[in-house]
């Protein structure tokens, strides 16, 4: 058996001096291969020879790296140089600014403002003149209004196909543009020519408005359009028509032409908000019209009943934003019910779970506060607006004044009060009483601002009798405990008509009891502090506005101001109407900038706000 040593032994490798000198120096290498103890002397010798041939080896590429550097430097310089030799100077910056015309030298901005300037000074001014009026200023403003597709977007166009300029199809044709909103007034050869001039620009259309004297005559030029990311539309009859004629003509428009063209809106997928004028319908063939399953928004300007209201809510599952127009008439026709429409058996009552903004507008004195949710139960309501064109008289049906509210009132977050209440202001403090849990309040009613601030005060209690006696309002609850409406309310704005001289110090006095009832939270229990306050009015006199500014800066720590209203827009616009509006939005707002400057102080404007919540009342 063989030892491990001679099983494993080293192979023998033949010494190679050559393979040495590639790590040693030549004089160590026999000392080295005889295992020799090397001299201290040769030793330092040979590393300070080595050191100084190193150094001087290096010494040839840092002069070399140098020289290029300069050359790359110099070709640097001469690229310079020949660049500034083959371009031209007007093509500078410097050179274009001073080449293009002033109207493209100034922002964005200032040149829409220049386009509002332009419209015409009528107390409604519409939008037929403008832009299209600055484009006969000269041709350098011709070509700067058709090559800002930005500056048109923001208008609506309010087209008259009648008198069609020849500049709004040039623009039309600049591939930058994009329609934010379109009008067609008209239904003669020249609409299907405009219409078929600009179908391109359909598939980008976002929000699309109709206006005609019947404005189902224009669907039949859009029937082999595509609409793919329509998300809101409006249907607006410019002259009115019967609910009688309407339905005629619905069903003799299918019998002539079939319904390819009066269903061209059914197949909208992404279609969420609608806006219907009277007396569009939805019931018959008005249920195929639209989609209305998968709308999220809906503007229903026809009066509707209570049993109208049932059904149109059911065809709108998914709605979470609705506004309704009721009435205690039922103006609706048999022969325009279809046969789902006719049944007459009595269902349970109906839950709309969606549904979280609601917006009534009643009709009918006739008509209670709570006759919507008797009709249909709305579990996620957060915010109901309550307006009415009539003295208010709340009803109930034994024949007193007041009622019990649902408990839709418990959950809400954001009420707004809009009407006359003056004939009885008892449900308008049941109203807030019910609505507990209101964080956000807006009220705008014809009843005296006195009243309104005694309502609102911790302590106050009126008469139960149903009378709105005058010495209710300086009593304090002795017999019962002391209550507050609405704890949890952060944010309050009142909007008032007129404040004389003579009742000011009784308003000084109730607002700031209202407001010190409000603050203190500690001493009455409160969940919450009153943070934001607005007390608005159309008009001002100078004295009582310095009066109430100089009690509301008082509390300090709080957003506490009183202004001027405005009936001024602030919405997303996506119909006629509200682009109008919203450029008497901004005229307002250089009206009310012009009377500050004018009166030497500065009027706190709601329009202004950044917080646009704390108005919510229609148009404002």
């Amino acid at each position: 058996m063989q030892k491990p040593t001679e099983q494993f032994s080293r192979p023998e490798v033949p010494w190679n001096s050559k393979d040495c000198k590639a790590n040693y120096p030549d004089i160590l290498v026999p000392l080295l291969k005889h295992n020799g103890p090397i001299s201290s002397q040769l030793t330092k010798g040979r590393i300070l020879e080595i050191q100084n041939d190193t150094e001087r080896s290096l010494i040839n590429p840092e002069a070399e790296i140098s020289l290029v550097d300069a050359q790359i430097l110099a070709l640097q310089q001469k690229r310079q140089e020949l660049i500034q030799q083959a371009t031209p100077g007007w093509m500078t910056l410097d050179a274009c600014k001073k080449a293009l015309a002033p109207i493209r030298n100034i922002p964005l901005e200032i040149f829409l403002e220049i386009v509002l300037y332009a419209l015409p000074s009528q107390s409604y001014p519409t939008l037929n003149h403008a832009p299209i009026s600055l484009s006969h200023v000269c041709r350098d403003w011709r070509k700067a209004l058709l090559n800002f597709p930005r500056a048109w977007q923001e208008l609506f166009l309010e087209v008259d196909v009648s008198e069609l300029p020849v500049s709004l199809y040039l623009h039309f044709d600049h591939d930058g543009c994009r329609w934010h909103e379109g009008g067609v007034e008209g239904f003669d050869d020249i609409v299907a020519r405009f219409l078929k001039g600009i179908s391109s620009l359909f598939p980008r259309i976002r929000h699309l408005g109709l206006s005609a004297d019947q404005v189902l005559d224009c669907l039949r030029f859009l029937t082999k359009s595509e609409f793919s990311t329509l998300d809101s539309l409006m249907l607006h009859m410019n002259k009115p028509t019967s609910l009688a004629d309407y339905s005629s003509y619905v069903m003799e428009t299918i019998d002539v032409t079939g319904d390819s063209y009066i269903f061209a809106f059914q197949k909208l997928l992404n279609l969420r908000k609608l806006v219907l004028d009277d007396p569009a319908s939805f019931h018959g063939p008005g249920r195929r019209m639209f989609p209305w399953a998968q709308l999220t928004d809906l503007d229903f300007g026809r009066q509707i009943s209570g049993p109208g209201l049932i059904r149109l809510l059911k065809l709108c599952p998914q709605l979470r934003k609705g506004s309704f127009h009721l009435s205690e008439e039922d103006v609706e026709s048999d022969d325009e019910l279809s046969v789902d429409d006719s049944d007459d058996e009595e269902e349970a009552k109906p839950v709309h779970h969606n549904l979280e903004d609601l917006r009534v507008y009643v009709h009918d004195e006739g008509i209670r506060v709570n006759w919507c949710f008797e009709a249909c139960r709305f579990p996620g309501l957060r915010l109901l607006h309550l307006s009415h064109d009539h003295e208010f008289v709340d009803v109930g049906r034994g024949g007193e004044v007041g009622q019990d509210f649902p408990p839709e009132f418990s959950s809400l977050q954001v009420l707004s009060v809009n009407g006359n209440w003056s004939e009885s202001p008892e449900p308008l403090q049941q109203l807030f009483t019910a609505a507990a849990s209101v964080t956000k309040l807006a009220v705008m009613v014809d009843l005296d601002t006195l009243s309104i601030l005694k309502m609102l005060t911790y302590g106050y209690c009126s008469s139960t009798s149903g009378q709105w006696l005058e010495e209710d309002l300086d009593l304090y609850a002795s017999e019962q405990e002391p209550q507050l409406i609405m704890p949890n309310l952060s944010f309050l704005t009142l909007v008032v008509y007129a404040i004389s001289d003579n009742e000011l110090p009784e308003i000084l006095k109730w607002l700031e009891s209202m407001l010190t009832s409000r603050t203190t939270g500690d001493q009455f229990n409160l969940p919450h502090h009153l943070q934001k306050f607005r007390l608005l009015s159309r008009s001002w006199d100078d004295t009582v506005f310095r009066k109430i500014q100089s009690l509301l800066d008082c509390y300090s720590g709080f957003d506490f101001r009183v202004g001027g209203m405005r009936n001024l827009h602030r919405e997303a616009p996506t119909t006629c109407g509200e682009w109008k509006v919203g450029i008497n939005h901004r005229m307002s707002r250089r009206e009310v900038a012009c009377a500050n400057q004018r009166m030497g102080w500065a009027v706190y404007d709601i329009n202004n706000d950044p917080d646009h919540s704390l108005v919510q009342f229609p148009g404002y």
